[in-house]
């Protein structure tokens, strides 16, 4: 099978010249030329990522993010001293940016050593736009200090819903993230739907906590296939809220989702609407209240003691 290789953008000459030696091989498949940590997560995974030294965003938590992710880096540079941060940062090969690119393209043709992150559950919530994801994602990790919950929607939604105060400006807390702070009696709260690198983030928080929960929003669906071990669907039981959620399984390329019917008013016909309209069976069913979070909460805790619904 041939090495998944993609690179990162460079003003230097390595890359184009790296990227068109590739081409031309055919023997590595080069899934892309990316500018931004981001593009990578849209892309299959690559068995090796090449990077240069003089990338703005690159340093050790990106490393760690990419090694947990399972692949491997190539650090590209121009000098010593470039070397040395390289080094410092943990990349796994050192690259000269005047070194012959055939040389590099037959480093990449052997086996990268990294595989994905075992371990730390990280639950991905999802959902078409109000469906009640944020709900739902905090019942999930609530009352839990052991887990960090990572809001990626741009305009914050977790904070506000547990009634903390807007976020701090610079990092703070174990994760080193932008936005993170403690919530009270419960988990982590991180702020994250600011960053390029939402994927860092939640790389950082697997490292730090037992468990991680995920908040996506909608631009943030198609990357959770790079960190997310379990993903949670959650369908508004409304008429509208089902013909949304059927164009999102439509597209459907993530693992088959745990399917959490939200605002739910009749029971039977939700969950038989679910079954023939989604072909699956929800493991929870959150009926309509003037207090969604506790309702939430209630039927999550139905379903973690392994109460599934039934119509």
């Amino acid at each position: 099978m041939r090495p998944v290789v993609a690179t990162v953008l460079s003003a230097r000459e390595w890359e184009p010249v790296l990227a068109a030696v590739a081409r031309h091989s055919g023997r590595v498949r080069l899934v892309g030329r990316v500018f931004e940590p981001i593009e990578l997560e849209r892309m299959p995974r690559p068995d090796w990522i090449v990077v240069g030294a003089e990338t703005a965003w690159l340093g050790g938590d990106w490393v760690e993010a990419m090694h947990d992710a399972g692949s491997s880096v190539v650090g590209v540079y121009g000098d010593d001293g470039e070397a040395g941060h390289l080094e410092e940062i943990g990349v796994d090969v050192l690259a000269p940016a005047d070194g012959e690119p055939t040389a590099l393209l037959r480093r990449l043709l052997l086996p990268s050593t990294r595989e994905p992150m075992p371990g730390t559950p990280v639950v991905g919530v999802l959902g078409a736009p109000g469906a009640g994801t944020t709900t739902v994602a905090i019942a999930f990790a609530a009352d839990d200090p052991g887990t960090a919950l990572v809001d990626t929607d741009p305009i914050p939604g977790v904070g506000p819903t547990l009634g903390m105060p807007p976020p701090p400006r610079s990092p703070v807390g174990p994760t080193d993230a932008p936005g993170a702070r403690h919530g009270v009696d419960g988990p982590f709260v991180v702020t994250a739907g600011g960053e390029a690198d939402v994927g860092g983030v939640v790389a950082a928080c697997r490292r730090r906590f037992d468990r991680v929960v995920v908040d996506a929003c909608p631009g943030f669906h198609d990357r959770l296939g790079w960190c997310a071990t379990e993903v949670v669907l959650v369908v508004d039981a409304s008429v509208q809220g089902m013909l949304r959620a059927i164009a999102m399984v439509e597209r459907w390329d993530l693992p088959e989702p745990a399917l959490v019917l939200n605002r739910v008013t009749d029971l039977p016909g939700a969950v038989e609407a679910a079954r023939r309209s989604l072909g699956l069976d929800p493991v929870a069913c959150v009926p309509l209240s003037l207090d969604p979070g506790a309702a939430a909460l209630a039927a999550l805790a139905d379903q973690a003691s392994g109460r599934r619904a039934t119509g």
